[in-house]
């Protein structure tokens, strides 16, 4: 009885929806085109998970800091110099701190080369000498900093194509570009949108090859090579 009951009012439903289907057919057809083409899709599709304003914003310092959480094996950092990382009382590096207590994990990472061409380009054009000075502390900071984790650093001399973090479940992404800051004491990172993709993303999979060729002994030099098991 109860089962006849059901079939009955799933095929009530069934005439219902068909019905309004023969009635709003045109508008119901353009509701699903503009859902299909609406952008939120279309960056899924792409494997974005997250838009940020600009790497710097709170709700992108926040998803940095969730992803590194949830980080197992490795995190392969490239950039410039990742001042708001290495430095004493970050954030970040406080969240990364607890991953290097496990000298199973390895954290890679590939800063511009503060003592070649690129550097001093990049220095001159942001009109200060605080980008050679900010890679400097950090490769200072992570010479020191108290780990169980193998930290491998390389430097590199090409100008700086992307700001990358990527983990073994996600990745953020920046392009790097030479506009000037907004102001003349700034550095021209982080002014442009910051990505979250997915792991299984094309563009994290582009990213990952890009770092792994920079990584390679005959594009980067390494200078430090600590901890670990």
């Amino acid at each position: 009885m109860i089962e006849a009951l059901e079939n009955i009012l799933l095929w009530l439903i069934i005439g219902v929806l068909a019905t309004l289907i023969g009635i709003y057919h045109g508008e119901i057809i353009s509701v699903i085109i503009n859902i299909l083409r609406s952008p939120r899709l279309q960056t899924r599709k792409c494997g974005i998970i997250g838009i940020y304003e600009n790497r710097h914003t709170l709700k992108a310092r926040k998803a940095i800091k969730r992803a590194i959480k949830k980080a197992d094996g490795e995190i392969s950092l490239i950039g410039v110099a990742f001042p708001d990382f290495f430095r004493p009382g970050s954030d970040i590096m406080e969240i990364l701190g607890k991953k290097l207590e496990d000298p199973t994990f390895t954290l890679r990472i590939l800063l511009l080369d503060p003592h070649k061409e690129y550097a001093k380009e990049r220095a001159g054009r942001e009109k200060g000498d605080f980008t050679i000075k900010d890679i400097e502390q950090s490769i200072l900071f992570l010479e020191k900093v108290h780990t169980r984790a193998r930290i491998i650093v390389h430097t590199y001399n090409i100008p700086p194509i992307v700001y990358a973090i990527i983990t073994d479940k996600c990745m953020f992404a920046e392009q790097y570009l030479y506009a000037l800051p907004k102001t003349d004491l700034a550095c021209m990172g982080g002014q442009v949108p910051f990505l979250e993709c997915k792991k299984d993303s094309d563009f994290r999979r582009v990213v990952k090859q890009h770092f792994e060729y920079m990584w390679d002994k005959d594009k980067s030099e390494e200078i430090i090579n600590r901890g670990g098991t």
